[in-house]
């Protein structure tokens, strides 16, 4: 393939957005950025890194080991996935929320800039190990985003496809079991798809996945390690247990000082307004920095002096939280 041309990232993006003088003007954000978006600073992020973070490396690499397993990883994957053990390997990071056919086009883009990001890096810091890490944001309960996908049709025309989820309004993604995907997504895709050289291995790759997945996350998180198998794309899936129970001691210090967190963010987001910029997000005083699923879906919970803790389902005592998180700590989202 032959690139005709391109464009600066910056063109891409609004000169009143945060990104944007990210990647043009730095030196107003210096105050919140420890160092700018540039290859030649990872010394110093490594350098951060081996200064303040610890982490059980071997219990890790078991998790990931038997998640991706239950994905048919690749060796490629399963390698990369072994070679964290190592306190000189790095995991380089991204994610999306789930969504039907791994959702929107930016989704694959994600993934292909990590693995080659991982690559350069590979190249320019031969001492160190770099691995792709992809991010299922499966915890996300705007189903809107991801009931739907389009395609462009053999007619020339895009066509949409989406879910009757109204039942599951306000569930995680990662709870929404795989049956509300039936076969009528793939006779869809066999009538609408293009007829082309990979329209049967395309069709074979889905069926497979939606075979395999016991949620719509795993749904998403199947194509993916699919479709990358051969980069050794690490997946994550943060509503499974296993994850949870590594964030268990995170989630009981929120419990325990619920509201600190939050002002931190208000205090960040007055911060940036007063500058111009958009505020990324906003919080009341009382809302805590994580949610609880619930009977009725994923629900905000709250904290105050005389109520304690409450969603709007029902109140919760500090000590019903605690419980909740040793016995089931999936039912915590953030």
């Amino acid at each position: 393939m032959t690139i005709l041309a391109s464009c600066p990232q910056t063109d891409l993006l609004s000169p009143e957005q945060i990104p944007f003088d990210y990647l043009a003007h730095f030196d107003k954000l210096k105050e919140y950025f420890s160092l700018p978006p540039n290859i030649e600073y990872v010394p110093q992020v490594i350098q951060f890194k081996e200064r303040e973070y610890r982490t059980d490396r071997k219990r890790l690499v078991k998790v990931l080991l038997h998640y991706n397993a239950g994905l048919s990883a690749s060796s490629q994957t399963m390698e990369a996935i072994k070679s964290l053990q190592h306190s000189s390997t790095y995991a380089v990071v991204t994610g999306q929320q789930a969504g039907l056919l791994t959702g929107p086009a930016v989704t694959i883009y994600k993934a292909l800039s990590v693995i080659k990001l991982c690559g350069l890096l590979n190249e320019r810091y031969p001492s160190y190990r770099f691995v792709p890490v992809f991010w299922a944001a499966t915890e996300d309960s705007d189903l809107s985003e991801a009931d739907n996908f389009s395609v462009l049709s053999r007619d020339d025309e895009v066509k949409t496809f989406r879910l009757n989820l109204r039942k599951n309004m306000g569930r995680p993604i990662g709870e929404i079991g795989a049956h509300e995907v039936d076969r009528t997504i793939i006779n869809f895709l066999e009538a609408e798809f293009i007829d082309s050289e990979f329209k049967v291995d395309l069709l074979g790759m889905i069926s497979d996945s939606l075979a395999q997945a016991r949620t719509l996350g795993d749904f998403f998180s199947c194509l993916i390690m699919r479709l990358f198998a051969e980069q050794g794309l690490i997946l994550l899936d943060p509503m499974k247990r296993e994850f949870k129970d590594l964030a268990r001691e995170l989630l009981g210090k929120e419990i325990e000082d619920p509201l600190t967190l939050t002002r931190q963010v208000e205090q960040a987001g007055d911060e940036l307004e007063s500058p111009g910029y958009m505020r990324p997000i906003s919080k009341t005083d009382n809302a805590c920095s994580f949610f609880l699923v619930e009977k009725e879906g994923r629900r905000q919970v709250y904290h105050g002096p005389a109520r304690g803790f409450w969603t709007s389902e029902r109140g919760h005592s500090r000590q019903e939280l605690l419980k909740i998180l040793r016995e089931t700590p999936q039912k915590f989202t953030t």
